[in-house]
């Protein structure tokens, strides 16, 4: 899911999951795009790319979780990068 926000004169846009997560930080005439996995297939995300003709830099949950509390991204909204959603295992106790 894509959200877009406004801060400090920046456009950020970004998309948190926890099989791939990224971002997109746009100041005037400079562009900044960050992800958590090589292949991610995201039409905004390809889109920001291609107009943006930036490549994107490539970082861990850890440095995604950096940037997400440095832009003021609400804290619900980041417990998605480390969701283990649902567990294939029964608890057998």
């Amino acid at each position: 899911m894509k959200s877009v926000m406004k801060k400090w004169g920046k456009e950020i846009a970004y998309s948190i999951s926890n099989e791939a997560s990224w971002m997109v930080i746009k100041d005037g005439a400079f562009s900044w795009i960050y992800v958590t996995k090589k292949d991610i297939d995201d039409s905004d995300l390809v889109k920001a790319i291609r107009t943006t003709g930036v490549r994107p830099d490539f970082v861990k949950r850890r440095g995604m979780l950096d940037l997400l509390i440095h832009f003021g991204i609400d804290g619900g909204e980041r417990e998605a990068l480390f969701d283990k959603g649902e567990s294939d295992v029964s608890d057998d106790v």
